[in-house]
């Protein structure tokens, strides 16, 4: 008799092993093997239900891996982003030191220099618009410092008294 179930073969070489002679019935056999075929039915819907579980918690760690992935990416950036508007901070801080040792040596240097030429404009009243002739006094005044080499150039101007203060400056800035 030939047997295709593990429980059917345990039990032909059970009854075999006892010295009992004869075959086993069918009944016999469906009755001792039933629970294990029950059994194995369970065994294999708890593992289909874990592999469930394991899938939906590798989903949820993937998913939170995603995020965070997500969320260095950003931080990443940010701090790149951080790292180079301090290289821009550094930059300018460097360039306004230059710019203050510059005056520095100019400001010790005030003593040694002296006044080469002057030359004064006076707009007409309530205007902002130069005449010809003050324009071509600016003029050569601006070509005498094209030939030196290190100067001070100082300009003043003003409204008078006369009218609202702030019509006065408005004016002032025109002029």
């Amino acid at each position: 008799m030939i047997m295709r179930r593990f429980g059917y073969v345990w039990m032909s070489a059970a009854l075999v092993a006892a010295g009992v002679t004869g075959c086993a019935t069918k009944k016999y056999v469906r009755n001792q093997t039933a629970p294990i075929i029950q059994h194995a039915g369970q065994l294999n819907n708890e593992t289909a239900d874990n592999s469930r579980k394991i899938q939906d918690v590798d989903q949820r760690a993937q998913a939170g891996i995603q995020k965070a992935q997500s969320s260095a990416d950003s931080a990443n950036q940010n701090a790149q982003n951080a790292s180079e508007q301090a290289g821009n901070a550094q930059t300018s801080a460097n360039n306004a030191v230059n710019r203050a040792d510059t005056l520095d040596s100019v400001v010790k240097d005030l003593d040694n220099y002296k006044q080469v030429s002057d030359v004064s404009v006076h707009f007409a009243f309530n205007k902002a618009l130069l005449t010809a002739k003050d324009r071509s006094d600016l003029d050569s005044f601006a070509s005498q410092l094209s030939s030196a080499n290190n100067y001070i150039l100082e300009v003043t101007g003003g409204t008078d008294s006369a009218g609202p203060a702030q019509y006065n400056y408005d004016l002032s800035q025109r002029r």
